[in-house]
């Protein structure tokens, strides 16, 4: 056989193997291209797939946190609210023993908030907000319960304001943008000197400093007053806060005298007296002229009736011309009467000990003499009648010697505070 045959054999063999060679390239190439690489070990694999297997474990097993909230009622015992914070009344003995060096929960107020933190459903913290600027928190530790009391962390901006009264001076106040609780808080501080609903008039001019707080970005209720000046009939009143090296703090005038007196002007907060003390009144029911040994304040029925001083209650009960009735004794000097009262406060019965700006009643209309609602204030001096309004009250402790020196300084600032534009 011819020798070319064989080459020619030879040429198409490897012709043919060409596009094989090329398809099994092509597959390498692919693999390589389209399947990705892995620079993790095989240990690294198996160590991400058992992270993932925890990770999954974690959040299947995620903490449960619970808080209930609860506000304080008239009349609530602590000890006693063991069901309505979700627990046991032993629990509840502990949280109270281990807080009772630094705060007793006998004390806790109506309207104030209690919240209870759970875990999992464990116990894990207690608070109470004591008042607006301290509460008490127990916490559950490893070391068993811990009570701590703690102050708000505000935020603190001193407000200034200033006005005119045209009719009242909670409008005058309201037209400035004032808090409700800081234009109150002024009438008390003057209350011993000014009668908010008797001696206000149109033209009568204040002016006011206190603090704006924010909590957690959040506008809450204002601090305290920091001075406040009042213009009444002419008259210049201030009032200038001022606290000793004890802790103790009150308002003061500029002479360093304690605004507080043994009696309040008024039993009632802005209002207007309807019928003046005279001996000789016409009376507007019955007809003729008879003495009227009280003042009247007319006010809304429901209108809450303080005491002006500290006393103990010697009658409460229905007298037919005026109605429900209360007198207290002061001193051996002092008692006062509250007539046509609609209804009693709590806890007021004869013998009751009350306190001064305690609320004793509220405005009613009661007894046959009555016209409408309001509130007839007598007063008796040695057992005989006398006008409240006339009345000169002695102040209670004035700036000791000892502080004399950094009031002054202190007053000094204020008074630049107020007075700067």
């Amino acid at each position: 056989m011819p020798q070319y045959f064989f080459k020619e054999t030879k040429k198409e063999k490897i012709k043919k193997l060409i596009p094989i060679v090329f398809a099994i390239l092509f597959i390498i190439i692919a693999i390589i291209l389209f399947i990705p690489k892995s620079n993790k070990s095989s240990a690294e694999i198996n160590k991400t797939s058992e992270l993932q297997k925890i990770q999954k474990q974690v959040i299947k097993q995620k903490s449960k946190i619970i808080k209930n909230e609860y506000i304080v009622k008239p009349g609530e015992v602590f000890s006693l609210l063991y069901e309505k914070l979700k627990l046991s009344q032993a629990y509840l003995q502990q949280i109270y023993q281990n807080a009772k060096d630094i705060y007793n929960l006998e004390n806790i107020k109506a309207g104030n908030k209690i919240e209870v933190i759970f875990k999992d459903k464990k116990f894990q913290e207690f608070i109470y907000n004591i008042d607006n600027e301290k509460y008490l928190t127990v916490k559950n530790t490893k070391q068993g319960l811990k009570a701590i009391l703690e102050k708000y962390d505000y935020k603190t901006e001193i407000i200034k304001k200033q006005g005119t009264i045209k009719t009242s001076f909670y409008k005058a106040a309201k037209n400035q943008n004032i808090p409700d609780k800081i234009i109150m808080e002024m009438a008390n501080i003057f209350a011993w000197d000014i009668d908010f609903g008797f001696d206000i008039q149109k033209g009568d001019k204040f002016k006011i400093v206190y603090e704006k707080r924010t909590l957690d970005g959040k506008e809450v209720k204002p601090g305290k007053i920091l001075i406040a000046k009042f213009i009444n009939r002419g008259e210049d009143h201030y009032g200038l806060y001022y606290k000793d090296d004890s802790g103790k703090f009150d308002y003061y005038d500029l002479k360093g005298n304690n605004l507080k007196r043994t009696f309040l002007r008024s039993p009632l907060q802005f209002k207007y007296i309807s019928s003046g003390f005279t001996y000789k009144r016409w009376h507007p029911k019955f007809g003729g002229y008879t003495p009227h040994l009280a003042i009247d304040y007319a006010a809304p029925s429901g209108t809450p009736v303080v005491s002006p001083a500290k006393g103990r209650v010697i009658f409460v009960g229905w007298k037919s011309c005026i109605g429900r009735t209360i007198t207290i004794r002061h001193n051996s000097k002092y008692t006062t009467r509250y007539s046509h009262l609609i209804s009693y406060a709590d806890n007021i019965y004869s013998g009751a000990k009350v306190k001064q700006g305690q609320i004793i009643g509220y405005v009613g209309s009661t007894g046959s003499c009555s016209t409408g609602p309001h509130l007839e204030y007598a007063m008796k001096v040695y057992g005989q009648a006398v006008n409240p309004l006339h009345q000169e009250f002695e102040r209670l402790k004035s700036i000791s010697q000892e502080n004399k020196a950094d009031f002054k300084i202190k007053k000094q600032a204020l008074l630049e505070m107020l007075d700067e534009e």
